[in-house]
């Protein structure tokens, strides 16, 4: 079966195998994920894929662009603090891109694996780079996949790639990438489905601003989050549902708007 037919513009994926250390994903059974999560399909899917792939060289910088040096350190810092407790083995982190987040609170934490899931090859490359790079030495996956199909994401990866991946996780994560799905709620009912009874899951993203809604974005699907209305959703799929607003803000580099982020930690999943 040829599963590149109807897909994107497929100079992405070319582009993806040029200049590449290390080929995490096979670019055919990458295309058929994809397609059969539904994801080649959607608009706002290709338009993110375009954007991701783009600029997956430099996300590390514009990442920190976005809080300055510190901010980032300290944002880095208040995430580990929510995770906790190194008891916890596995972390997955959803819309993980380049590991920006992932890694350097994976080596705070000391963390036996690592998973990072996110529905652009490119950046899992990167996030692949890195790890070789820095000859960093914790057990890890890249998995290619949808956040709003956590549990389908892990299936299909198991069976076309033969990754062994748990079935239950001690900690997911999730920075900045919320705003990018169109169905909050599908997300956060899918963690659910992979968090270990007494695992914890850290959420980070933006705080709903009138200035950044008013320059939205063709790669959002959300210009932001009101808090109330999501600590209400969060609750019909988690007993403990706290969220937070760190003295760290978060600047659009194109809008030049200034924002709030939010960190949302969920515990006890209701099933």
């Amino acid at each position: 079966m040829d599963y590149s037919s109807n897909f994107p513009p497929f100079t992405l994926f070319i582009d993806w195998k040029i200049n590449c250390i290390m080929m995490p994903i096979d670019e055919a059974i990458a295309i058929r994920i994809l397609q059969t999560l539904g994801l080649t399909t959607k608009d706002l899917y290709k338009k993110n894929l375009e954007h991701f792939t783009e600029e997956a060289r430099k996300r590390d910088e514009i990442v920190e662009g976005y809080f300055g040096k510190e901010g980032l350190s300290k944002l880095i810092e208040e995430i580990s603090k929510e995770l906790g407790s190194s008891e916890r083995k596995t972390i997955l982190d959803l819309g993980a891109g380049t590991g920006t987040f992932l890694i350097p609170v994976a080596k705070r934490l000391s963390v036996a694996q690592i998973f990072a899931l996110d529905a652009t090859p490119k950046m899992l490359e990167y996030f692949e780079k890195k790890m070789q790079q820095q000859s960093i030495e914790i057990k890890h996956a890249s998995i290619i996949g949808d956040m709003e199909q956590i549990a389908r994401s892990l299936e299909l990866n198991r069976e076309l790639r033969k990754l062994e991946l748990p079935e239950k996780f001690d900690l997911v994560l999730s920075t900045l990438a919320f705003h990018h799905v169109p169905n909050t709620e599908k997300i956060i009912e899918g963690i659910t489905h992979v968090l270990s009874p007494n695992g914890r899951a850290v959420i980070v993203d933006i705080v709903f601003n009138e200035q950044m809604n008013s320059k939205s974005s063709e790669e959002h699907a959300h210009e932001g989050f009101k808090l109330e209305e999501l600590r209400e959703l969060a609750t019909k799929y988690f007993e403990n549902v706290n969220i937070r607003v760190p003295s760290i803000k978060c600047k659009d580099s194109e809008s030049c708007v200034e924002t709030e982020v939010f960190i949302m930690k969920l515990e006890k999943p209701i099933r």
